[in-house]
C-alpha cells in the first residue's frame, strides 16, 4: 500500500513538472495603456509578449511616434491589412518621428517586447492651419 502511495506521488510530481515545463515563456505586462481609434499610449516597467491596437487613420494624417527604450528589446510595426508595413523595426531605440498616412483605413499597431522597459506614444499631429 505504501509503495502504491509513493508511486502515485511520483506520478503527480512528474505530471506537474510536465505541465510547468510548457511555461518557459510567460507573457508579462506591468504598466498602463490608453488607446483610442486615433491614438495609443503605453508605459511599462516590464513587457514581454505582444500587444496590438487598431488605429483608424485618414489619408493626409500625420502620426507622431515617440518611443523610449530603457531596457530589453522592443519591436514595433504599423500595417494596414496585408499590405507592406508603413513602419516595421526590430530592437527599436529611443526615437521620435512622424509617419505620413498615404491611404485611409484601419492600421494595426503591433508591439512585441522581451524584458522591455519604456514607453510608446502615437498621436495625430495637430492641424496648425488657421481657419478664417
Amino acid at each position: 500500500m505504501k509503495r502504491k502511495k509513493n508511486n502515485m506521488i511520483f506520478f503527480c510530481l512528474l505530471f506537474c513538472l510536465f505541465i510547468l515545463s510548457g511555461c518557459s515563456y510567460t507573457k508579462v505586462f506591468v504598466g498602463n495603456t490608453v488607446g483610442t481609434s486615433k491614438s495609443y499610449s503605453t508605459t511599462y516597467s516590464v513587457f514581454s509578449g505582444t500587444k496590438t491596437h487598431s488605429l483608424k487613420l485618414e489619408k493626409g494624417d500625420i502620426l507622431n511616434v515617440e518611443i523610449v527604450s530603457e531596457d530589453g528589446t522592443l519591436n514595433l510595426s504599423l500595417q494596414m491589412n496585408e499590405k507592406e508595413p508603413l513602419y516595421a523595426e526590430e530592437n527599436v531605440p529611443t526615437d521620435s518621428f512622424s509617419l505620413s498616412i498615404e491611404e485611409s483605413g484601419t492600421y494595426e499597431l503591433t508591439l512585441t517586447g522581451e524584458d522591455a522597459k519604456g514607453s510608446v506614444k502615437c498621436s495625430l499631429a495637430e492641424d496648425t492651419t488657421e481657419t478664417e
